[in-house]
């Protein structure tokens, strides 16, 4: 038996991925009462709470590397591995290295695992509400509808906002003769978003709205409603965020096209349709 096969089990599964989490639930009572943190000096603290987010963000989601140059840089002390020494033991107290040759906290590793639960029920919550939605549309247009499987590939919501503001051909024509049913975007924003949101945050799609453009916060709100986070309103902002910091060559190309705002509208509900999702005013009801 090899060293490596008397190790306990890793304590988080490694598919547990908690990156597009900006935050760690914090237990005041636990932490502040526990020996580690009266064991700890300031700086031990310090490397001790690093450590901690470090390891959230890591894969999987609360373990952290066994290697004390990636441990010292994590911690916080970039290269000065003797110095990070220094403040390993009381700092890493509990830490317990598992067969897949990463370090566990039991207590990092159950909060871990208790995130990801409530994260997975609710991408399954929103699955479902989704399919229940798709299904009181075919009762609506006939109940006979079949159930075809798309085999194209989704259009990522970044594309999906370049294409939509660049117009679609025949778009005019098309909404002329009835093919395409008019689309108050506007409408979509308010709707789509406060689905997401509810309807108390309503101030919040307010000032987004003024903020930044409604193209934007309808392409943000496209990449919300597919990425199904636990925080829709830090990651709505977070996605407005990042665009306005790119440049974003479509928010730009929203105020040179006429009409953009509308075919952007139609894409995000052509969207709906690729995804089977649609959070707009069956919501409401």
């Amino acid at each position: 038996m090899t060293h490596m096969d008397e190790l306990p089990e890793p304590m988080v599964p490694p598919d547990v991925d908690l990156r597009d989490f900006d935050f760690i639930p914090l237990y005041g009572d636990r932490l502040f009462n526990s020996d580690t943190w009266a064991l700890c000096d300031a700086d031990e603290k310090v490397a001790a709470l690093r450590l901690w987010w470090r390891a959230w963000h890591e894969e999987p989601a609360g373990s952290l590397p066994n290697n004390d140059r990636l441990l010292a840089d994590r911690a916080g002390y970039g290269v000065a591995v003797k110095a990070f020494l220094a403040v390993k033991e009381n700092a890493m107290r509990g830490w317990i290295e598992c067969r897949d040759a990463r370090l566990y906290h039991p207590v990092v590793a159950s909060i871990a695992l208790d995130v990801w639960a409530k994260k997975r029920k609710k991408r399954s919550d929103n699955e479902a509400d989704r399919e229940r939605k798709k299904n009181k549309r075919r009762g609506m247009s006939g109940g006979n509808t079949a159930d075809v499987r798309r085999t194209e590939p989704l259009i990522p919501p970044d594309v999906l906002m370049e294409n939509a503001l660049k117009g679609r051909e025949g778009d005019t024509d098309a909404s002329a003769s009835g093919a395409v049913a008019p689309v108050d975007p506007v409408k979509e924003i308010w709707d789509r978003g406060l689905a997401i949101l509810g309807n108390g945050q309503r101030s919040l799609l307010g000032k987004l709205r003024k903020t930044y453009t409604d193209p934007a916060v309808l392409a943000a709100i496209v990449t919300c409603e597919n990425e199904c986070p636990s925080e829709p309103a830090a990651f709505l902002v977070a996605c407005l965020e990042r665009s306005k910091a790119n440049g974003s060559r479509s928010a730009v190309a929203a105020t040179k096209h006429a009409g953009a705002l509308d075919t952007l509208a139609r894409a995000a509900l052509d969207f709906d349709e690729r995804t089977g999702y649609r959070g707009v005013a069956e919501a409401a009801h």
